[in-house]
Parts: structure tokens; C-alpha cells; sequence
């Protein structure tokens, strides 16, 4: 039974994975003022307690702030690559790579290679993330990302830090 439901899991999953190639993103994610497409997203496998997607990443983080994530993760570079800051300096992360994310690992992808895709694996769990602006301040993502009432817009197209 438990060899029917690892060989079933499997099959799902590979399935899953070859609808990158024919089925349009589950999510498309925007940024900065222009709005324009900051990554793609397929869903591989998502429940409570892990969630695989396939991302196409075409641009690096606007602004200078540093953001966590809301699981701890990890992403699988599987082409192309992409250069970020963490709080304890630059790392390059090339194809084939694995960048491990923790609860409270705080980054900015900086720059990003043509091509890049990755498998991303987010583990059990689920917080509040955000962003840890160059002040220091922690600031939830919805707020972050708000656009300012004044008509003056910050960095991220968002409120002014």
C-alpha cells in the first residue's frame, strides 16, 4: 500500500510539473511602479504542511529593503541563476545550487541571470512575512506594499520609508 501511494504521488507529481510547459502560471506576481512581471508561479503540490512550485524568475527585487518569507524554504535553481544580499553579505546562486531560506533569513535578489527557473520547496507552517527596510523596521508585506495615500510614491512604488 504504501509503495501504490509513493508511485501514485509520483505520477501527480510529474504530472503536475509538465504543466509548466502547456498550461498557463497559477499566479503571475507584479512590482515596482510599472507593474511589470517580477516572476511566474505553477503550483506543483500545495497543502498545509509543504508546498512545491516551479517559479520563472525575470527581474530582481525593487527596492532596497530585504524580505523574508513566509515558510522556511528552499529554492533549486534548475537554469539560469540570480545574485542576492542577506543580512550577512552577497551570495551568487547559480543552476543547479540550492538556496536554503529559514524563518528569519532576511534577502533581496539583486540581479537575475536570463532563464532562470526554480523548484521551490516551502516547508509546514505558515507566519506573517515582510520586509526589513535599510532604518531597520520590520514591516508587514501589505503595508509595504500599499500604495501611499499622498500621491508620492516610494522606492517600491509603495509607502515611502
Amino acid at each position: 500500500m504504501i509503495l501504490f501511494s509513493i508511485g501514485l504521488l509520483l505520477v501527480y507529481t510529474a504530472y503536475r510539473l509538465s504543466r509548466v510547459a502547456w498550461h498557463p502560471p497559477d499566479r503571475v506576481i507584479r512590482r515596482g511602479p510599472n507593474r511589470t512581471v517580477y516572476l511566474r508561479r505553477w503550483w506543483v503540490f500545495k497543502n498545509p504542511f509543504v508546498c512545491v512550485y516551479v517559479h520563472q524568475l525575470l527581474q530582481p527585487d525593487v527596492g532596497d529593503a530585504l524580505h523574508n518569507h513566509p515558510r522556511a524554504s528552499l529554492g533549486f535553481v534548475l537554469s539560469g541563476g540570480y545574485d542576492q544580499v542577506t543580512q550577512t553579505g552577497f551570495q551568487r546562486i547559480r543552476r543547479w545550487h540550492v538556496n536554503l531560506l529559514r524563518l528569519h533569513t532576511f534577502h533581496r535578489i539583486v540581479d537575475v541571470r536570463p532563464n532562470t527557473w526554480t523548484l521551490f520547496v516551502g516547508g509546514p507552517g505558515r507566519r506573517g512575512w515582510g520586509f526589513l527596510t535599510p532604518a531597520g523596521r520590520f514591516v508587514e508585506h501589505d503595508e509595504y506594499n500599499r500604495p501611499p495615500r499622498s500621491g508620492r510614491r516610494g522606492r517600491r512604488g509603495g509607502m515611502r520609508r
